[in-house]
């Protein structure tokens, strides 16, 4: 443990003389260089003790004496001269707390503190002190943690079991020895963690006898509480299932060491026979080898059984699980349907109720549609009646007075077959202002008829160019 990385100003020699020197007399004589000190030493052992968890240097890393902590700060030789006042100070504000041998009732302890503190108080009654009187110091061997590191590396333990994968019940068990080889805390630092642990609702304990002597039975197996578990358990389902969790391994480890024990005779025989050892001595190795193989059958026998009631327990565990969702959930299903009335018959009165609701609104709508004002129809039909005989009349009239016309069919004249506008060659003569134009025919002369009708469009029109055109292709086509 680096002292620099964990004490700021370890390396000042001004900073840390003014540090390791004693308390003001009390705190009301100089608050704020008592205050300092105070904040000072509490992240010292807090950071100091951290790191020598991390590490896991020594066995009970998470306890520590006052001595230890006066050796742990001596610098150039200089112990802390306030360090008994200090631990007494930390003590007083829970910062500190003095590790008991056992863990077994937090009750317990909490009624001692509460004694203790009365006990003081009335103390410092009959001296007439108006001020709390200050906590003595711990025993320079009396093992002390920090409950801020407690609670810490108990959820970190929670943490880490809450990651892995849980599909059974039987998942949630772990045993006691399996927590200490993983993590690698003792008993007694182990212990502590675990009644934290029990202290926030996220472990118990599963002892697999009825009245447990010490802690170590108490938490034989252990049983982590998922996320999201508020109700209490049946801890006797948790105590088969630990038990027969803990026979599996165990027989699990038997048959381990009855095959080495196997595997190793084995090889002594095949070493006896090339060593040409006698008859007799090599038959009393086959029977202990013969031996060891009947017994490693017996176990895995009894493994087999004992792994067919262990999966046989989880699955009625499992069902009663799910049968106790489908119980709850049938009662819900009767509570809802008993408060809202959702029987058939009901349904048949809404459905009803709804039919008849439509029908009124379709009434509605229709009556709405009607027109306001009913006009009379009759009297319409009568006066176009009367209009249609009067067109009738005057249009008789009409034919009685216009005259007979024969009608004479009117000969067409025939065109040439072959005109093109190349024929025209003639300038016709424009208006003032005007220029002439000229037009020419492939084949033949132009009509008389065709002359005068260019002359009578030279006079009539403001624009003789643009309809003498149109009347030539007109007569062309």
């Amino acid at each position: 443990m680096i002292m620099e990385d964990c004490v700021p100003g370890w390396l000042d020699d001004h900073v840390m003389a003014t540090y390791l020197g004693h308390l003001p007399p009390s705190r009301e004589s100089d608050p704020a260089h008592w205050n300092q000190k105070i904040r000072f030493w509490e992240k010292a052992v807090q950071s100091t003790q951290r790191a020598r968890v991390d590490n896991r240097s020594s066995s009970g890393c998470l306890t520590f004496t006052s001595s230890e902590l006066a050796s742990r700060f001596t610098r150039n030789g200089v112990s802390p001269r306030c360090l008994p006042r200090v631990l007494a100070h930390l003590l007083a504000n829970k910062s500190l707390a003095k590790a008991t041998t056992s863990q077994s009732s937090s009750m317990l302890v909490t009624a001692r503190d509460t004694v203790a503190s009365l006990a003081s108080l009335l103390y410092g009654l009959t001296l007439g002190d108006n001020t709390s009187a200050e906590a003595s110091p711990p025993d320079p061997n009396e093992p002390l943690v920090v409950p801020k590191l407690i609670h810490e590396y108990a959820r970190r333990i929670y943490e880490s079991q809450s990651q892995a994968v849980v599909t059974q019940r039987s998942d949630l068990l772990i045993p006691f020895d399996e927590l200490s080889t993983k993590f690698r805390f003792n008993t007694e630092d182990l212990l502590r963690l675990l009644e934290s642990l029990k202290g926030m609702g996220l472990a118990s304990p599963v002892p697999l006898s009825d009245k447990p002597t010490t802690a170590a039975e108490r938490w034989k197996v252990v049983r982590f509480t998922p996320a999201g578990e508020t109700k209490s358990v049946d801890l006797a389902s948790d105590r088969y299932l630990a038990m027969y969790k803990l026979t599996l391994r165990d027989l699990d480890r038997r048959c381990e060491q009855i095959e080495s024990d196997l595997e190793k005779q084995t090889l002594h025989i095949r070493k006896m026979i090339r060593a040409k050892a006698k008859k007799e001595k090599l038959m009393f190795l086959l029977r202990r080898k013969k031996r060891i193989e009947k017994k490693l059958k017996n176990v895995n026998s009894q493994r087999e059984n004992v792994e067919r009631i262990y999966e046989s327990l989880q699955q009625v565990e499992s069902d009663k699980q799910v049968l106790v969702v489908l119980r709850k959930g049938s009662d819900r299903l009767a509570k809802v349907i008993n408060e809202h009335g959702l029987q058939p018959e009901a349904v048949a009165e809404v459905l009803d109720d709804v039919r008849e609701r439509v029908e009124d609104a379709e009434s509605l709508g229709e009556a709405l549609a009607e027109p306001i004002k009913e006009e009379d129809e009759e009297q319409y039909e009568c006066e176009l009646a009367a209009l249609e005989r009067e067109a009738a009349k005057e249009e008789t009239k009409c034919k009685q007075m216009s005259p007979s016309v024969p009608i004479k069919e009117v000969s067409t004249p025939t065109l040439p077959q072959e005109l093109s506008t190349s024929a025209l060659d003639k300038e016709v003569k424009t208006l003032p202002g005007e220029k002439l134009i000229s037009d020419k025919v492939s084949e033949g002369n132009v009509d008389t008829k065709i002359e005068m009708d260019y002359a009578a469009l030279e006079l009539a029109d403001s624009t003789p160019v643009v309809r003498l055109k149109e009347r030539k292709t007109v007569l062309m086509t």
